[in-house]
């Protein structure tokens, strides 16, 4: 599965770089995601991720520090 397959869905290029990782490593982490995006506040990464679940992209493993995301 290749990013290239999310184009369509009009998703932010941080999103885009999620997505990225969740092909290469099958699940990403919100810890995962603030070391690919440094500069961003966690909570807008965070705000990021739950779209992605909104949107039926991904599905939320687990609550509190053990939550990881899975692509759908």
């Amino acid at each position: 599965k290749q990013v290239e397959a999310f184009r369509h869905l009009e998703l932010s290029s941080r999103q885009e770089q999620a997505l990225a990782y969740l092909i290469q490593h099958k699940r990403i982490t919100s810890r995962d995601y603030q070391e690919l995006c440094p500069e961003v506040h966690p909570e807008t990464l965070r705000r990021d991720l739950a779209d992605l679940v909104e949107r039926s992209i991904l599905i939320k493993v687990g609550d509190k520090r053990a939550t990881y995301y899975i692509l759908k």
